[in-house]
């Protein structure tokens, strides 16, 4: 595994949209189905020469206003790590940012 991130220009890093989690409107019952399939999507970034991966909790949309849940928090550490242990890149992740539309424009939530 690479211990930092060396800046070159173009700098790529690889998004990997989670599969609904636990909790979420869509989840179809298995986290091995989501951790499996971020591990697949994780190693073809590498194959493709990606600097560095991105893990994200977008396929639990609609998104509640009230945040994530520690069924999230625990399921995307749960697809962070087998995707640190099958590659060598630096992983990072980023859960719920909701955003919701108001007469005024999107207003992005706590």
């Amino acid at each position: 595994m690479k211990t930092g991130l060396v800046l070159r220009r173009p700098f790529f890093v690889g998004v990997i949209h989670l599969k609904p989690l636990p909790a979420a409107p869509h989840f179809d019952g298995s986290l091995e189905i989501v951790v499996n399939a971020a591990v697949a999507d994780a190693q073809v970034y590498e194959r493709g020469g990606a600097d560095a991966v991105f893990i994200e909790n977008f396929g639990d949309t609609p998104f509640f206003e009230a945040g994530v849940g520690p069924e999230t928090v625990t399921a995307m550490a749960v697809a962070g790590r087998a995707v640190r242990e099958a590659i060598g890149l630096p992983v990072g992740s980023n859960g719920q940012v909701c955003i919701r539309t108001t007469r005024g424009g999107p207003e992005i939530l706590p």
